[in-house]
């Protein structure tokens, strides 16, 4: 029994020889152009990747000659490079990445890919998609998505074709809201495949088409009417375009004040008199406490109280639930400190028509304080000359005086009052960028003259949000392979995306060169991750991207490896490819802004909570789900309000980092972690913020 069985094996392995020796027989070469296909490294021994490297080389042959037209040879190497592919999955099986023949060499190996491209070629589709989407499964590869692309869409032709646009379904949104941003759910569906989606002119990642396809967008709203455009294409060209209107309001009623007069007897009683008005609606209006309905026009009218301090407060609300707040002095305003007896002054004289508005506004230029003489007063609520804050917008409110009338009243091109008056307040949500932001209202009065008011308001990012505390990153020098005419374009184009994403913090290049130069490292020598992490630590990086650009006529393969300093784990692993004749600049440039995308959505910042905390041991609850990977370094941190140091406003809130961790494991909104030292244990309390580093 045991003879025949070692008689059956060896029958096996002397057919596998024989099919070897025919396959090594038939390595003839193909020439296009004035480059040979069906090449190998070295010396071909037979073994899976030998196979492998050849029949790889006849494809990308066979892509060659299709390039220019000569189908017979593309023929002949689709042939070649299927028979050598299919002794190499005789050999070994799967596609993987970094699969080793022996010893600490790796490579990657992708025959059923390969197999795919060949029946692509051949336009043998239901193959070519079944090798390909078998290849896809086993392990994610540009190459196979870009293929697959093109055979789906070529077996949508030879089926009748496909002259329907996607479908585009959006969640509801409101007409108007409060807000200066707003969630957009977008799915984009079509049987001929997704495989183009824009929102606002930023287009949607999308490795491969889908024939449903699912996003959320968080969009930026300017003051008042806001348009957000979505288009969808399928494989086949279909266009489908939607368009969302949407009103961002973000201010309080316009609140004018036409008189503001004092009653005879006692107790101290104030006429007001004026307009509440608002786009939305007035919900609510309140005027020293009492309930007040205003007209249809938004006009109102009562008698009240003063308060001990000689003013009136009021509060105006919309359907939005924006609010105007101030307080009205008797017959004019309440303008810096040291000029309110004056502005009453002049608006009691005006009032009453004693010697006319001149005389008024004479005593109102005495009022003026700044560089505001010649037109109406502008004060801006607990705000100075200039202030530092810590928010992403900032609510601006104040108001503006002249007894001659307030007509308008704008910042930038945005207006701020719907109704002239004497006394006008408002407010103004600015959104800042990082550094001084300079902030100028103009004024006009009835006699057409002018004045205005600038403030600054310098946005810091808080610490634990800055580029510097990011996870640092250390991009060394890729592996060039093939032809060399746009690799290292590829490679600037990536470093460059990847900095501007503001995701890593990148280790300065020098330092990179300097640390490769003295470990005397080739950048085929940095393709192995213990070099990698050699290099990393030399630059204190906290991860390293090794990888490679492989280049060949007409197409270019680009690919990156994450890798954890500490651990050597491999984080995440992306790549992009594209082929066309010829292959611009400005493609590449997309292709590289794309992989760089990939690349920082393998880290997504998310925010939370310390739920609980043992020993070196926390629990965090997290603000939303995220695919947090193992590895992945948190923050711990607190936040320290901050006010203004003369009127007491909210400023926002810096962050005082108190330790760091790494997650041990993350799922849904959970994720457990250990702390990176030890001695920060006794740091840690509960509803400690986190943030991902």
């Amino acid at each position: 029994m045991k003879k025949r069985q070692h008689m059956t094996q060896l029958a096996a392995l002397l057919a596998v020889a024989l099919t070897c020796a025919c396959a090594v027989q038939q390595a003839e070469r193909i020439r296009v152009g004035a480059i040979e296909y069906g090449v190998t490294s070295g010396n071909f021994r037979g073994d899976f990747y030998d196979f492998y490297e050849r029949g790889e080389s006849y494809i990308e042959g066979a892509l060659a000659a299709k390039d220019v037209g000569d189908n017979a040879v593309m023929q002949k190497a689709v042939e070649l490079g299927m028979a050598d592919l299919r002794m190499a999955i005789k050999l070994r099986d799967n596609d993987q990445r970094r699969a080793r023949p022996y010893g600490m060499w790796f490579f990657d190996y992708f025959p059923h890919r390969e197999m795919g491209i060949g029946y692509y070629l051949l336009g043998k589709y239901d193959d070519a998609i079944r090798e390909l989407e078998g290849s896809l499964v086993t392990v994610e590869s540009a190459k196979a998505q870009f293929f697959l692309d093109k055979a789906r869409k070529e077996r949508i032709g030879l089926q009748g074709g496909d002259t329907t646009p996607p479908t585009i379904q959006t969640g509801s949104l409101p007409g108007r809201t409060p807000q200066a941003e707003i969630k957009v759910s977008v799915q984009a569906s079509d049987d001929g495949f997704v495989s183009e989606l824009i929102v606002n002119g930023d287009p949607e990642e999308i490795p491969q088409a889908v024939k449903t396809l699912e996003i959320e967008r968080t969009i930026s709203l300017e003051e008042g009417e806001n348009e957000i455009l979505i288009t969808a294409k399928d494989l086949s060209g279909n266009t489908a375009e939607k368009k969302l209107k949407i009103i961002s309001d973000t201010s309080g009623p316009s609140v004018t004040v036409e008189e503001s007069s004092m009653m005879p007897g006692s107790p101290a009683r104030m006429k007001i008199k004026g307009y509440a008005i608002d786009p939305a609606g007035i919900k609510a209006l309140q005027i020293g406490g009492l309930e007040i309905t205003p007209g249809a026009d938004g006009g109102f009218g009562v008698v009240v109280k003063l308060s001990p301090d000689g003013k009136v407060a009021f509060i105006a609300e919309d359907s939005l639930g924006n609010k105007t707040a101030g307080e009205v002095s008797p017959g004019g305003p309440n303008p810096q400190q040291g000029s309110i007896l004056k502005s009453t002054l002049a608006g009691w004289i005006n009032h009453r028509n004693v010697a006319g508005p001149l005389i008024a506004r004479w005593i109102t230029e005495m009022a003026q304080e700044g560089g505001q003489a010649g037109g109406p007063i502008i004060k801006f609520k607990g705000l100075t000359d200039s202030q530092t804050v810590y928010f992403e917008s900032f609510y601006i409110e104040g108001e503006a005086y002249d007894p001659s009338g307030v007509a308008s009243l704008v910042v930038g091109r945005q207006s701020l009052i719907s109704k002239p008056g004497q006394k006008v307040y408002f407010n103004y949500l600015r959104r800042l960028h990082r550094g001084q932001n300079a902030i100028t209202i103009v004024a006009k009065n009835g006699l057409g003259e002018a004045s205005q008011k600038k403030i600054v308001v310098t946005r810091e990012i808080p610490v634990v949000r800055e580029v510097g505390s990011r996870m640092s990153l250390s991009m060394l020098p890729f592996h060039l392979k093939g032809q060399v005419n746009l690799a290292d374009v590829a490679y600037e184009d990536l470093l460059k995306f990847l900095k501007e994403s503001g995701r890593f913090r990148m280790v300065d290049r020098t330092m990179i060169e300097k640390a490769v130069r003295e470990l005397k490292l080739s950048r085929a020598g940095l393709m192995s991750d213990a070099n990698a992490v050699k290099a990393g630590k030399m630059v204190t990086a906290e991860v390293v991207l090794l990888g490679y650009v492989y280049e060949t006529q007409g197409s270019i393969e680009v690919y990156g490896r994450l890798v954890d300093v500490q651990s050597s784990a491999i984080l995440a692993e992306k790549d992009a490819y594209t082929r066309e004749t010829p292959l611009t600049l400005n493609k590449l440039l997309t292709l590289m802004n794309g992989l760089s995308v990939k690349i920082r959505n393998q880290f997504p910042m998310v925010e939370g909570e310390v739920a609980a905390a043992q020993g070196n041991n926390i629990e965090a609850q997290l603000n939303n789900q995220a695919p947090l990977k193992p590895g992945t370094k948190l923050i711990i941190f607190r936040e320290k309000p901050v006010t203004h140091p003369e009127t007491g406003i909210p400023l926002g809130n810096q962050t005082i980092p108190v330790a760091e961790a790494r997650i041990a494991r993350a799922g849904g909104n959970t994720a457990a972690a250990v702390l990176t030292n030890a001695n920060d244990s006794k740091k840690i309390r509960k509803y400690d913020k986190i943030i991902t580093k």
